[in-house]
């Protein structure tokens, strides 16, 4: 059997997970600094410069030590290499399975809501009854 090696999506789902976190954090770093109302103190410790480009350059700086970290740590890589492996071994069903499920799907529910109906209306008939 032949190795197949999924790194290249081991890295690209590296890279989207560190620019999520960095997006994550650079939106709680200004939630936060607005909150103490320091967003103008910090932006005087880098020159001035505006709270996007300040928080976004260090956000950029935690993702990138972020997907450095995560692209480096064997445990990680390979983790999401066999992730990838048995993603590969999954079937999708074909277009007549996914109609007959859905068929079902679809028969149950309305069994279901029919029952429930039922049900409720005769405790709401036993109920009235009892309290008349």
């Amino acid at each position: 059997m032949e190795t197949v090696s999924y790194r290249k999506y081991t890295v690209l789902s590296f890279f989207i997970l560190a620019a999520i976190a960095g997006y994550i954090f650079f939106r709680g770093l200004t939630q936060v600094l607005d909150w103490l109302k320091y967003t103008n103190v910090v932006t005087a410790w880098f020159g001035h410069y505006p709270w996007k480009v300040v928080g976004g350059g260090l956000s950029g700086v935690i993702a990138f030590i972020l997907f450095i970290w995560a692209t480096t740590n064997v445990k990680a890589a390979s983790f999401f290499d066999e992730v990838f492996a048995e993603a590969q071994k999954v079937t999708w069903p074909n277009a007549k399975e996914t109609y007959a499920s859905t068929l079902v799907v679809c028969v149950m529910v309305i069994v279901s809501a029919l029952g429930l109906f039922l049900l409720d209306n005769v405790w709401n008939w036993i109920f009235k009854v009892l309290l008349s």
